[in-house]
């Protein structure tokens, strides 16, 4: 068996072919199962599992109906009534619930969200210009502290003008 190790001496890449030849250790009895989950030691497997954080992320990858937008959606703007459709993906079983956007007065304003096969869409309408921010902690609001992350957004909503 070859195994090729991380900084941290955890094994990322094994195998039995004879024509790797990327630098590699040999070793001989190693563990059955999956060996990214252990480290190699002074010639010795260490069982250290790469435990789940729990956090489920949230992932923006789409805003239409903006005036403006960065290539990593942290910096939104958009007009006061008109819809912005924000879409993603985020790993939960198919549902619906509310997205609270915390305004720059403190005051949440809530949008319905559905996910259907881990993808979300959410239709916002600002009834009042300002500044809005999504962020882990609006993402958590009335659940466990560390459900969710999410890269921050902050939203900027303009006065339209007739």
């Amino acid at each position: 068996m070859k195994i090729v190790l991380d900084d941290t001496k955890r094994i990322f890449h094994y195998t039995n072919d004879p024509l790797f030849k990327e630098p590699h250790i040999e070793v001989d009895n190693a563990p059955i199962g999956d060996l990214t989950e252990y480290k190699f030691i002074d010639g010795v497997f260490h069982h250290e599992p790469i435990l789940d954080d729990g956090v489920t992320e949230i992932i923006v990858n789409s805003v239409t109906g903006s005036l403006m937008h960065s290539s990593d959606f942290s910096k939104i703007t958009c007009n006061e009534l008109s819809n912005l459709t924000v879409t993603g993906t985020v790993a939960v079983p198919d549902r619906a619930f509310s997205m609270p956007l915390k305004r720059d007065d403190g005051r949440l304003i809530l949008f319905p969200v559905n996910v259907i096969n881990g993808a979300f869409e959410a239709v916002l309408n600002f009834p009042t210009s300002g500044q809005y921010r999504y962020t882990d902690e609006e993402a958590n609001i009335d659940l466990p502290a560390g459900t969710f992350k999410v890269a921050p957004i902050k939203i900027d909503v303009l006065r339209k003008v007739l």
